[in-house]
């Protein structure tokens, strides 16, 4: 029975058994396979057995027809058997290939979560148009009862407490399903169920066709699974892409505001994802959801970061956040002359009063007077003039030095800033100065074609009147000539 169940289950995937290819190696000769052809119903089938074998096979629809008249007539076809017997051997073989396909186990069928939650999903349907039709059935007798003043018959109260009957009695079946469903969530999916609920994930678990097929599916894809129309029609329109589908219902993305239900459903797909894989590939059993708990705490946490406005990237606390960093800023040390580097310090005895150092001390302050005048007037011996130097007065030397130098660059470039506003004024007054100029000179030329133009007109109006008195002189010319008798 397992040779033959493991040969079938091959047959089923479009796989080349062992027994297969020795019965067909047996049968087929290397003349028949050129001329001869072998009729096969599958066709994934099919092409793996010419391309292993090389034989020519035929699976077209015809060959559908053939097999059942085959399957209807085999008991006379093959002798030695009844057809009691084919069905039996029949019943049995697919019993145990039922059960090697399914891996029977009756912690792990989920093939009853996924009637369980359809059939809740159509309870629900059913139970509310029940109950809005006995609502409205209920309601119309009695409006007209007190309207139109008739009085509702037997017969319609009885239908109508038929109908309330009927409805209690599936309320009473839908919370009897739903504790069974959840029984066999937290048996087959105790992590899943922890973190977003019993009828969230049988919905993802019915959605994606089994476990196992769910916890293939990565974390982006079970963030917008139930959304796939959304999704299509967003890229089609190349819109914004949805940001959870089934999810959307768990009680985790609920409890967040409407900004922040995006991030929380990225992160509740994220950890569901990892505890689906945990439920349907770990050999232990986590009955007590350990794991679910954990991830769970954990999206409850960045969840109050969320709502408190915070990243949820890093937890840090108030007092980071108020301080706040200072700016650099250089300050300038002018070096401060001390005495007491210039000569090495010798052992002072201290006495009880402390007169002997502060002897001491004057004492060397008499010295380094004497000592800088011996050397203003007469220079001293290389052997004389050689004295210790310390590290205090290297140090000094050297902070001096760098003051020095800060205070140049400093007077650099406040000079540099200041011949740099001088040539912008300079700049300026002159951009000034020559747009005045070319303004005056424009106004100067408006001026000149002004007056030119008063001018002309001022001519042309005397070229005018002299012409108009030499027509009037001709005029009286010719009157005159007129008035005068030949």
């Amino acid at each position: 029975m397992a040779s033959a169940v493991s040969s079938i289950s091959d047959v089923l995937e479009g796989k080349l058994s062992d027994d297969l290819s020795n019965f067909l190696s047996e049968t087929f000769n290397e003349t028949s396979i050129k001329k001869e052809k072998l009729i096969v119903a599958d066709p994934k089938l099919g092409t793996t057995i010419s391309k292993k074998l090389g034989i020519q096979v035929l699976s077209e629809k015809i060959v559908v027809d053939l097999y059942r008249g085959i399957r209807q007539h085999l008991d006379s076809l093959i002798t030695g058997m009844n057809s009691e017997d084919i069905s039996s051997m029949a019943l049995g073989l697919s019993h145990s290939l039922s059960r090697h396909k399914l891996k029977f186990s009756p912690d792990k069928v989920d093939t009853m979560i996924i009637q369980a939650i359809g059939l809740l999903d159509d309870l629900d349907k059913e139970l509310n148009t029940y109950a809005m039709r006995v609502k409205e059935w209920y309601g119309s007798q009695r409006s007209s009862m007190i309207s139109m003043g008739t009085e509702i018959s037997d017969e319609d109260i009885n239908n109508i407490i038929m109908g309330c009957d009927q409805v209690i009695s599936l309320t009473v079946y839908r919370t009897e399903l739903y504790d069974y469903l959840k029984s066999r969530m937290m048996a087959i999916a105790p992590n899943l169920t922890t973190i977003v609920g019993e009828l969230v994930g049988a919905r993802l678990i019915s959605h994606a066709g089994s476990l196992l097929n769910l916890a293939k599916h990565p974390s982006s894809t079970v963030q917008i699974l139930g959304a796939e129309k959304a999704l299509f029609r967003a890229l089609k329109t190349k819109n914004a892409t949805p940001k959870y589908g089934l999810i959307y219902h768990a009680s985790l993305v609920g409890q967040a505001s409407p900004k922040n239900k995006g991030k929380v459903a990225r992160l509740v797909a994220s950890k569901s994802s990892l505890a689906t894989r945990f439920d349907a590939i770990a050999d232990e059993k986590d009955l007590m959801a350990e794991m679910g708990h954990n991830c769970r705490k954990i999206i409850e946490t960045r969840l109050r970061i969320l709502e408190k406005g915070g990243t949820g990237a890093k937890i840090t606390d108030k007092s980071d956040k108020q301080k706040k960093q200072t700016k650099f800023e250089l300050i300038s040390t002018k070096p401060l002359y001390n005495p007491y580097a210039d000569i090495a310090n010798e052992p002072v005895e201290a006495g009880p009063s402390g007169t002997k150092a502060e002897e001491s001390e004057d004492s060397d302050d008499s010295q380094m007077d004497v000592e800088s005048e011996d050397s203003d007037n007469e220079p001293q011996s290389k052997s004389e003039g050689k004295k210790p130097v310390k590290k205090q007065e290297i140090k000094a030397s050297s902070q001096g030095q760098v003051a020095m130098e800060i205070e140049q660059t400093e007077e650099s470039v406040s000079s540099k800033k200041k011949e740099k506003k001088k040539k912008a004024s300079e700049k300026q007054a002159s951009e000034i100065e020559t747009t005045e100029e070319s303004v005056s000179s424009k106004k100067k030329e408006k001026k000149k074609k002004t007056s030119e133009k008063r001018a002309e007109v001022e001519t042309h109006d005397i070229t005018e009147e002299s012409v108009s008195k030499k027509k009037k002189k001709k005029a009286s010319e010719k009157q005159v000539e007129v008035e005068t008798p030949d």
